[in-house]
């Protein structure tokens, strides 16, 4: 027997592997894609399961939004797509509450498209992380051997599930209420999770966690589909407890074991969070609330800010607690306590300390420098906390340049834009204002409001059936008819 075969077995508790033992791995590996374990993280939910998959093409790889099904309609419908599913094809690991119509031909199929962002979480079905054991030389069954031995001695939980993608492999923790439930995904739940993922990620980066795969919205590759990356069908393993149950875990188990501790705001601050919600803000009012859940996203993610940008992380924090307006202004006192709740994470290396005075003096400039001068710009937060391409999609903040990420300049996205939307709007429907918005986010990497896209579909000649000029003239149509019918 291997060593991983040994480590799957005191992993078990002493149970047997069984007949599952495939190229020295305690693996499934299916050669047609298999829900099982799609199923064992989403159960039989409400939430919707966001299908998609990449295509090759002569200018090079293309992402395709595929379907969105209900989980507790998984086992019906999937049957019917594993046709569309057999390569490089991916599920959303957590499930969303809605899903992206009926366009770009899914109604052939009977389905909904393929629907997933951060602001549409539905439940949390697990944490999760990403090894690219490859990059560091390792196989995969060395990294699981790896991964049980360091559960064994208890450095993090047992996983409940590892997928095998090929190169890499992924390890699953599935979450569950203390009541047996799947995860709500409330706003406070999400920074939470976002904080065991960061430490879980942290804890497995010697083995090649990638950093990267933090966000809400990820996908994995579906189990038995080909990855053609590796040319190899992905496999999984599902990890039982000595009474042969599926392992599940709380959020708080799991933030135990990994030493996390739930980040508290300052009372009113978690207050008026849970009294006014930003989805009916308009305004400079909106703009800032927004800016707060994101620098908490961002703040999870990342779990501390580092040498070099601790002044501008506590700059920016203290600019966007300072700008909350109304019912929502604090006074000075509890932007300095949850200031100092950030200072307390910055890593203080020997020969650079960053005292407490030096963080009050950072404190008064940006509390003055808000009421003062103009409002601190999106584009100038990403440049100074370095916005990844990652943690944009994540926290809605734009890619910073400065990150290297490549960005078009005004013109130059209005033309891409346009251009993406003659093609998509080609057919014999127009997908709604807000599909397009998001489409052109999750495929082109453009940021775009409903009412951008409604201007550019009027530049571009296009006839947007949900207009209210399209509505009035209908209306008036119709009047019309009945005086002729009298």
């Amino acid at each position: 027997m291997t060593i991983a075969a040994e480590l799957v077995r005191e992993y078990c508790r002493g149970g047997e592997p069984g007949e599952q033992h495939v190229n020295d791995f305690e693996i499934i590996q299916p050669t047609v894609p298999d829900m099982v374990p799609i199923e064992a993280l989403h159960r039989d939910g409400d939430g919707y399961i966001s299908f998609a998959r990449e295509r090759a093409t002569a200018t090079g790889p293309e992402w395709e939004e595929l379907f969105a099904i209900q989980a507790r309609d998984l086992r019906n419908v999937f049957p019917s797509i594993v046709g569309e599913l057999c390569q490089d094809s991916y599920f959303s690991v957590n499930s969303m509450f809605r899903h992206g119509g009926r366009g770009w031909g899914m109604k052939d199929l009977g389905l909904f498209r393929g629907f997933r962002n951060r602001l549409s979480l539905r439940h949390l079905t697990a944490v999760f992380a990403d090894l690219d054991c490859h990059k560091l030389g390792i196989s995969p069954g060395q990294a699981v051997g790896a991964v049980i031995d360091g559960a064994i001695a208890r450095r993090f939980p047992k996983p409940s599930m590892f997928l095998y993608s090929g190169r890499g492999v992924w390890c699953f923790w599935t979450l569950e209420t203390a009541d047996g439930e799947l995860v709500r995904a409330w706003p406070e739940t999400v920074q939470f999770w976002a904080q065991c993922q960061h430490a879980i990620t942290g804890v497995l980066s010697q083995l090649g966690a990638d950093a990267a795969a933090r966000d809400s919205a990820r996908v994995a590759r579906v189990p038995g589909s080909l990855s053609t990356a590796a040319a190899a069908h992905v496999g999984y393993y599902l990890g039982v407890d000595g009474e042969g149950k599926r392992l599940t875990y709380t959020l708080e188990e799991l933030a135990e074991c990994l030493g996390v501790k739930r980040r508290k705001a300052a009372a009113r601050v978690a207050a008026k969070s849970q009294e006014l919600v930003a989805r009916g803000a308009k305004g400079a009012a909106a703009r800032w609330r927004y800016d707060l859940d994101r620098f908490r996203l961002l703040w999870a993610l990342r779990g501390s800010f580092p040498v070099g940008m601790r002044s501008k992380a506590l700059n920016v924090w203290c600019q966007i607690l300072a700008s909350l307006s109304g019912v929502d202004a604090l006074d000075r006192e509890t932007i300095i306590d949850e200031a100092r709740q950030l200072w307390e994470t910055f890593p203080q290396p020997d020969g650079e300390p960053y005292t407490w005075a030096a963080a009050l003096r950072v404190i008064d400039s940006a509390i003055s420098a808000r009421r003062q001068r103009r409002p601190i710009r999106h584009d100038t937060i990403s440049g100074l906390l370095e916005i990844t391409l990652e943690e944009s999609r994540v926290c809605g903040w734009p890619p910073a340049t400065a990150a290297g990420v490549p960005q078009l300049d005004r013109n130059a996205a209005k033309q891409r834009r346009r251009e993406l939307l003659r093609e998509w709007c080609s057919g014999p429907t127009v997908p709604a204002l807000r599909d397009l918005a998001e489409r052109m986010e999750s495929e082109a990497g453009l940021k775009a409001t409903a009412a951008t896209i409604r201007t550019d579909l009027e530049a571009i000649g296009v006839l947007n059936p949900r207009s209210k000029a399209v509505r009035a003239k209908r209306r008036s149509a119709r009047t019309k008819s009945q005086r002729k019918l009298f």
